[in-house]
């Protein structure tokens, strides 16, 4: 165990007394922020600080302080949407500096804090640029995918689902109906809840219909039995984001795999046990958020202790791949995918 991985294990031990801590004096610093929101807002901002810190814990714990500063410039726009001024963020964690290093006498765990804080403090010291929209092209499929989008903001399933219907009626490809229809929009979706422009229930109901015109598709997408290629896919427990790893299971299906497609939360035993009883080549696994590396990690460890499994190949997906891809290498993983498209063929390749 390294100096950040045993900084982590000591943060996570106390990350309630933290928390604590980091509100009760960042409010006596602030005292209007008492008079504003009160004790409700404390309990808010425990909230937060927790949030802050399980973040914190597993960037140190893979070592990659890349995995912290994408969180802190992520969370800085959605407190900028919600009123806060651009530059709270950076004076909150500053305080949890401060906080720590009180906290931490040996150096070199005072080393291993400012690492990963201090280029998150400096990158949230401005104000967020503006992110571009996923639906700015200008072919067919971008105008459908764009009427499809407003379609489900206007809370109109049945629109919906004619226009992609219809669509395949017309003769489009079930896959560039999910790599040019569901992807950008899902991806769109998410941009406008970051950007505070869609509610959680709006972006639920959003991709709620999704993957109900998903489940119309079916019978096109399961269409064959009988093959030789075979994997399983899975969320890991704590991840509730599914649609693009159901995504990516679909269009290996009409690939020519057989999948076992497992959705969201699945616990580490599950996946593996899953893994053995389908006799799977490929495991793809994906993971949201950083916090979701350690039960991913957990699952890989389990595979690769087991000699009956240790020609599986392992897949991986998620935004903390997006943002430090050496993780791929530092889990024990054999590959990653950043789309659908792409995870398609580094399946094959995988097994080529």
């Amino acid at each position: 165990m390294n100096v950040s991985q045993a900084v982590a294990e000591m943060l996570e031990v106390r990350t309630e007394a933290f928390s604590e801590q980091l509100v009760e004096r960042y409010f006596e610093l602030h005292p209007e922020l008492n008079r504003k929101f009160g004790e409700r807002g404390k309990v808010k901002c425990r909230e937060d600080a927790r949030y802050h810190l399980n973040y914190l814990i597993s960037a140190m714990r893979t070592g990659k302080p890349t995995l912290f500063l994408d969180y802190a410039q992520w969370t800085q726009q959605l407190l900028v949407n919600v009123g806060l001024p651009f530059d709270e963020l950076r004076r909150y964690l500053a305080q949890l500096r401060t906080l720590l290093l009180e906290q931490f006498h040996q150096q070199e765990e005072r080393d291993s804090i400012t690492s990963f804080l201090d280029p998150a403090i400096s990158a949230v010291g401005h104000r967020p640029l503006p992110q571009a929209s996923h639906l700015e092209g200008g072919s067919e499929t971008d105008r459908l995918a764009a009427t499809y989008l407003q379609t489900l903001l206007d809370g109109d399933r049945t629109s919906a689902v004619e226009l992609v219907t219809n669509a395949v009626d017309d003769g489009m490809p079930i896959k560039t109906v999910y790599l040019g229809i569901f992807q950008p929009v899902q991806y769109e979706i998410g941009r406008l809840w970051h950007l505070g422009e869609l509610t959680v229930a709006q972006e639920h109901f959003c991709t709620a219909v999704t993957q109900w015109v998903m489940s119309r598709l079916y019978p096109m997408v399961f269409t064959h039995s009988g093959r030789d290629k075979r994997l399983v896919a899975a969320c890991v427990s704590g991840d509730l984001h599914e649609i693009g790893l159901r995504m990516v299971a679909d269009l290996l299906e009409l690939d020519g795999w057989n999948t076992c497609y497992l959705g969201a939360n699945v616990p580490i035993r599950g996946i593996v046990e899953t893994v053995t009883k389908e006799r799977a080549q490929i495991l793809a696994l994906s993971a949201t958020m950083g916090f979701h590396l350690g039960p991913l990690t957990q699952v890989i460890e389990l595979l690769r202790e087991d000699p009956a499994l240790a020609n599986v190949k392992i897949l991986v997906g998620g935004r903390p791949f997006l943002i430090e891809p050496s993780l791929v290498q530092a889990i024990n993983a054999d590959a990653m995918a950043s789309n659908a498209e792409e995870a398609i063929s580094i399946a094959n390749d995988l097994l080529g």
